[in-house]
């Protein structure tokens, strides 16, 4: 391919964890954890204008609420949730050519992302 298009694979862990406390002194803890494999197809539109397209599949690999932070041991809620196909568009600006040094590639701002998921 030329220099004007990319294309990536990738993989990628999210996770997050919440302590929750009610207004009656009831508390719980909230913890989730998902695996994201991703495709990414970037192509220049201007010399500093770029969009990219992610599609790629998203899978849970967990979704719990429980009474203790050690979300095995006292389960209130378990989740399976079922994997999910998503499908994102980026339109980003990085530094002109004229301004990158041409055996240092990397040049990106992230100026404005879209994303959707399809269950």
């Amino acid at each position: 391919m030329e220099r004007k298009n990319f294309i990536f694979l990738s993989s990628e862990v999210h996770g997050t964890s919440y302590n929750i406390t009610f207004t009656n002194d009831i508390a719980g803890y909230l913890s989730n954890a998902e695996l994201k494999y991703k495709l990414t197809y970037e192509r220049e539109i201007y010399d500093f204008v770029w969009a990219s397209v992610d599609t790629g599949l998203n899978t849970n690999l967990y979704f719990t609420f429980s009474d203790t932070p050690d979300r095995r041991r006292s389960l209130v809620i378990d989740n399976n949730r079922k994997a999910a196909f998503f499908l994102g568009f980026s339109i980003f600006a990085v530094p002109p050519r004229k301004f990158s040094n041409k055996h240092h590639s990397v040049r990106t701002i992230q100026l404005k992302s879209f994303q959707s998921l399809f269950f």
